[in-house]
């Protein structure tokens, strides 16, 4: 499988816009249950941040090591 972000991974983790809480709010409004999540293709882990305020545990799956070297911890 293509890894096409580990070249720059460390410029992505910077540069990177945060999604827009709209986006966010809408997603979790869906959600009843809040026990576990996957951000699959995590990236940085900018994602994983958020969801962790809002579910008890969240796993999060990325083909880079490069961008998982660059996760939020």
């Amino acid at each position: 499988m293509k890894d096409s972000f580990s070249i720059q991974s460390s410029l992505y983790a910077i540069y990177r816009p945060p999604y827009p809480d709209e986006i966010y709010n809408f997603r979790l409004s869906l959600v009843s249950l809040k026990k576990a999540a996957c951000d699959c293709g995590t990236g940085n882990g900018q994602v994983v941040k958020v969801l962790a305020n809002h579910f008890d545990k969240v796993h999060a799956i990325d083909i880079s090591e490069q961008q998982l070297s660059h996760a939020v911890k």
